[in-house]
């Protein structure tokens, strides 16, 4: 079913790849172009390769304060990704630095929306059209410690909605290259430690605050 498909391709999307580099894309349409990824980061993530390789990945710098507003920026951004071709935007991602909530809050409102069904029926001009994945600063999985390394798979400096073309997340797991990516996710995490995925996450933060004040110099 959508529910067992979202969790497998996507429950834990976010990687950490052996450079600990940071990579992005860029997308006709979007509010910021950033720079055409390299490396092998998008080998961890299948359904992202293509993107990434081809710079269809767009970035939304969100200025909602609330998850009304953030649910606002997600309608209007499904619109933009559907309006234009996978070839030049495949996928989207809202980056919300001015929204801050709790984790269990956003949890239990719109992260709600990985569940497909509830997608579709709370955007049915979307249904089994688009998918989304939610990260957030605080993210926790459910019976893990808070300096657990496995907790960054989910999370971001900011609240962040990644939208995702259903077709282009059904072609990679038809291809199997979606298998065991929570697997591989937690072996290299854990072996890379606390320490350096948190040196990471920082570096992370430092490239979303220079996206930041890209987005504010384009406004």
């Amino acid at each position: 079913g959508g529910g067992a498909r979202a969790a497998h391709a996507l429950s834990r999307a976010a990687h950490l790849d052996d450079s600990g580099g940071a990579h992005a894309g860029e997308g006709p349409g979007c509010d910021i172009d950033v720079g055409r990824a390299r490396g092998g980061g998008a080998a961890a993530l299948p359904f992202a390769e293509a993107p990434l390789r081809s710079g269809g990945i767009g970035v939304h710098m969100s200025t909602a304060t609330d998850q009304e507003e953030l649910l606002a920026d997600i309608d209007e951004q499904c619109a933009r990704l559907l309006g234009q071709s996978k070839e030049q935007v495949a996928t989207v991602l809202i980056a919300a630095p001015n929204l801050s909530l709790p984790f269990l809050e956003f949890q239990d409102g719109v992260a709600t929306l990985e569940d497909e069904e509830l997608f579709g029926e709370t955007f049915p001009a979307y249904d089994e059209r688009v998918m989304l994945v939610c990260f957030h600063p605080e993210a926790m999985w459910e019976g893990l410690s808070a300096d657990d390394p496995l907790n960054y798979e989910k999370r971001a400096p900011w609240v962040v909605v990644n939208l995702l073309r259903t077709e282009m997340v059904d072609a990679a797991i038809l291809t199997g290259r979606t298998v065991d990516i929570g697997a591989k996710n937690e072996i290299r995490l854990r072996e890379a430690g606390i320490d350096r995925v948190r040196a990471i996450y920082r570096d992370i933060f430092s490239a979303f605050r220079l996206v930041s004040e890209v987005a504010e110099g384009h406004s």
